[in-house]
């Protein structure tokens, strides 16, 4: 049986899990999940710690090693003992999706803008902390290598303070364009203005152009693929009304050109999820892998909302 330690740092860290309690709070997490627990830790209290272990990278056993130092944040939790990391591997397996997604949603609120523009991209985690060339030389050898997993990410941004609004993760390779209807589904649950929503031409089908004009009242400025013309044709014709409409002001509107140029925001905001909290996850199972993910997110607003001054507003 493990020892309970102490805890005693870290006035940043401690003001991020002052406005993540309170968004807890306004979501409506309840203190237990079960009314048999043994009530030495809440729902609140591990749910923080595991977005802080991605917002710091690091493991169980490291979070838990590391959790004493932390005296401002443990005091803000009202931690009295320091968990063992097994309780938090546990709790882990147990978190809903649908109460990460309400988490993230709440970050919505920062969208204050005369025009709100959201962009959408799709990104990879692996699920091995390994190179490529570790593989290549591997075959070299002639020894087999497990084949590496790979999580898909969605994230939806706004590019006006680099907040994620959406994450939608799933196991496996997954068309862009199939994963557009959950993200808009859940951008219509914010009930916030969107003026126009930016994405590259992976999304690009009329059906997605459709549904974002008809749940959300906004504009899709997605760039058409352009196929080659058939045999003895000079052109060739783009289907769909909105596609066309796109292919045309492209070439002639200003203004769209002008908007698209905020997609290379999502890009950048998929550059500091994995530069910060490292482009791979640690958990093998399906329900980890997309509680890492999103708690990444969660962790990436925390981190946004403290480099924009806007705590006391959260708080």
């Amino acid at each position: 049986m493990h020892s309970r330690r102490s805890v005693g740092k870290n006035d940043r860290l401690a003001a991020m899990m002052r406005i993540l309690v309170g968004i807890m709070d306004a979501v409506g997490i309840d203190e237990r999940s079960c009314s048999r627990s043994n009530r030495v830790y809440s729902v609140k209290q591990k749910l923080a710690l595991l977005v802080l272990r991605q917002h710091e990278a690091l493991s169980f056993r490291d979070l838990c090693d590391k959790l004493p130092s932390y005296r401002n944040v443990c005091r803000t939790l009202g931690l009295k003992h320091v968990p063992h990391h097994t309780t938090l591997a546990k709790f882990a397996q147990t978190v809903s999706p649908d109460v990460m997604d309400s988490m993230i949603s709440r970050f919505s609120c920062a969208c204050c803008n005369d025009m709100n523009i959201v962009a959408v991209d799709g990104t990879g985690f692996s699920d091995f902390n390994r190179s490529a060339h570790y593989e290549h030389r591997l075959d070299d050898f002639g020894a087999k290598a497990r084949k590496r997993g790979f999580t898909k990410a969605t994230f939806a941004a706004d590019v006006s303070n680099k907040i994620i609004l959406v994450c939608d993760v799933v196991d496996q390779h997954n068309h862009d364009v199939t994963r557009m209807g959950p993200v808009i589904s859940r951008l219509k649950k914010m009930n916030i203005s969107i003026d126009y929503l930016v994405a590259d031409k992976g999304y690009d089908s009329e059906d997605v152009h459709v549904l974002v004009e008809k749940e959300l009242n906004a504009t899709a400025v997605i760039p058409a693929r352009l196929r080659e013309p058939c045999r003895g044709g000079r052109t060739c014709r783009t289907k769909g009304k909105h596609r066309s409409r796109m292919k045309r002001e492209f070439v002639k509107c200003t203004v769209i050109r002008w908007i698209y140029r905020f997609r290379s925001i999502i890009e950048c905001v998929n550059s500091m999820v994995k530069r910060k909290m490292k482009g791979w996850i640690f958990s093998k199972l399906d329900t980890t892998k997309r509680n890492e993910v999103q708690c990444r997110a969660v962790a990436h607003n925390l981190r946004r909302i403290m480099d924009l001054g806007l705590q006391r507003s959260f708080i």
